[in-house]
């Protein structure tokens, strides 16, 4: 089975400018968490992206985003969670009930996939 497509949870009200903060690569650049993030994923086979950011924060991202020009392959998009579903997971193990209660679809279908 090959997995193409990756789907980024942002919108946590508490925690959603983690991802824009900036680190070191593992090649001494300055990039921001989420290009670091993508740009690994990319490197993994993932073809398409889909980062769910709260409204408002999509500026924020599409600057933390940087130059994924040179990844020609992979095609992204955002998309705008209006309200939060079910409880922020605290563990891998929520996964299933996250899953089950309609959270997971429900996030899924924000998202514009080719």
């Amino acid at each position: 089975m090959s997995i193409r497509q990756a789907l980024i949870y942002a919108a946590n009200p508490h925690q959603r400018n983690l991802p824009l903060q900036m680190l070191i690569d593992g090649e001494g650049t300055k990039r921001s968490a989420l290009e670091i993030i993508l740009r690994e994923a990319a490197g993994a086979g993932i073809e398409e992206f889909c980062i769910v950011v709260c409204p408002g924060d999509e500026e924020s991202y599409t600057k933390a985003w940087g130059d994924m020009t040179t990844l020609t392959d992979v095609a992204s998009t955002f998309a705008l969670v209006e309200r939060q579903r079910g409880q922020q997971l605290k563990d891998q193990a929520q996964l299933d009930g996250w899953q089950r209660d309609g959270s997971a679809d429900h996030v899924a279908s924000l998202c514009d996939w080719e």
